[in-house]
């Protein structure tokens, strides 16, 4: 009995040796470096906003005749099957109300011109990944399988143009397009110059800095050079917030592709742009 109890003890001091040694070991291991991401997207979002299809400022009957459409799509899981196989999530907004007319007044043709046509020309930005872009000659995104989807109930071919986005009210209203669907931010001033039906999609504008930049909230780019698309919600945003007189200079490219090559090269300190795009577009640079 007592032979058995020493083997025992002996087996406990080898064990607990061998336990102090590992963790004296592990202790004293240098700690891998935490991995720091290339680029990363402040918590504290500049400002929550809506996507809608923008139409020229009469054209009640077409828009509402497009809404008409895409209300059917929401309802039967259609539109949401789209987003899912986009974004994996059904992001798209139910039960809305009209933001302005739900009604036609007599007399507007814009629906029978377009059906008369055959055709509805589509515009967009190029650049606003995952929602409209260009690739290998051919028109994708979310807001082009939307677009397309809304064009095959109503027998009308879509075709789409890429526009440049500070340019989008003259397109429209010079008819070289009959709508804007790509990622359009409803605003307080486009809802002055177009016609909207309901907003179909929620989104936020973010601030972007690389992954090692001190920039940690939006106090901080107070003295920084920060950049935003010209003629997007995203600028009007920056330019309502308390801190946009303290930065430093404020870049305006025309497009996104160019704000995320000016924050890569280490131009300017943060970008503005949407929450829901950030992903897609580091993805399609780091490619």
């Amino acid at each position: 009995m007592f032979k058995q109890n020493g083997k025992f003890a002996s087996i406990l001091k080898l064990a607990a040796v061998t336990l102090i040694a590992i963790v004296t070991f592990t202790a004293c291991k240098e700690k891998e470096p935490e991995q720091v991401p290339l680029f990363r997207i402040l918590d504290e979002a500049l400002a929550s906003e809506q996507y809608g299809v923008g139409f020229r400022i009469d054209d009640i009957a077409l828009g509402l005749e497009v809404q008409k459409v895409f209300d059917q799509m929401i309802a039967d899981g259609t539109a949401g099957k789209i987003s899912i196989e986009r974004f994996r999530k059904d992001y798209l907004l139910k039960n809305q109300p009209f933001l302005k007319e739900s009604t036609a007044p007599a007399g507007d043709l814009s629906f029978e011109k377009v059906k008369e046509k055959g055709e509805l020309i589509v515009g967009g930005d190029i650049s606003t990944r995952p929602m409209f872009y260009l690739t290998t000659g051919e028109y994708k995104g979310f807001d082009v399988d939307l677009a397309l989807e809304v064009g095959k109930r109503l027998d009308l071919t879509i075709n789409f143009k890429g526009i440049e986005w500070e340019n989008k009210e003259k397109e429209l209203n010079e008819g070289n397009i009959d709508c804007i669907w790509s990622g359009l931010s409803i605003t307080d001033s486009r809802l002055k110059t177009m016609f909207f039906g309901k907003a179909y999609m929620g989104n936020r504008s973010v601030i972007m800095v690389k992954g090692d930049s001190p920039i940690k909230k939006i106090s901080d780019l107070a003295g920084k050079v920060v950049g935003a698309q010209l003629g997007s919600s995203h600028l009007e945003a920056l330019e309502k917030n308390p801190v946009y007189p303290k930065i430093t200079r404020v870049i305006t490219p025309p497009n996104t592709f160019s704000l995320f090559y000016e924050l890569k090269s280490g131009a300017i300190d943060a970008i503005v742009i949407d929450e829901i795009s950030w992903e897609a577009i580091i993805a399609y640079f780091l490619e």
